[in-house]
């Protein structure tokens, strides 16, 4: 198996195994939780991967896209972002589910905090 398929399919069952939770019946919580906590933590964390896997699977592309290590970052951080809101608007077609602004952006602030990493460390590269 080469690398490009390993990482596309990494990226494929990320997406899956995202989708598949995120569309679980879940048991009410013993104590009600924090409004934004933990929850929101789990969606940074959860898209901060998200990018990172992606920028990955999109690493074989990068001298279509003009060898620039940024681009794929940024064009994984659009990809990370988009499966974010399609969860979102998924969620919303679920009658156990709910959609929440608030889960898309703690979505997107872990795939800017991803792509900040990621920039960081290439001009520290440099």
């Amino acid at each position: 198996m080469s690398e490009r398929l390993r990482d596309r399919l990494v990226l494929a069952a990320w997406t899956l195994a995202i989708f598949v939770g995120g569309s679980l019946k879940l048991p009410p919580a013993p104590i009600q939780p924090p409004t934004i906590g933990w929850d929101k933590f789990a969606h940074a964390l959860g898209f901060f991967l998200t990018q990172r896997i992606a920028a990955r699977a999109l690493r074989h592309e990068s001298d279509g896209m003009g060898g620039s290590e940024v681009r794929v970052a940024l064009m994984a951080a659009l990809l990370a972002s988009l499966l974010g809101g399609l969860l979102e608007v998924y969620q919303a077609a679920l009658p156990h589910r709910s959609a929440d602004i608030f889960d898309f952006i703690a979505d997107v602030v872990g795939v800017a905090i991803a792509v900040l990493i990621s920039v960081g460390r290439q001009r520290r590269a440099r």
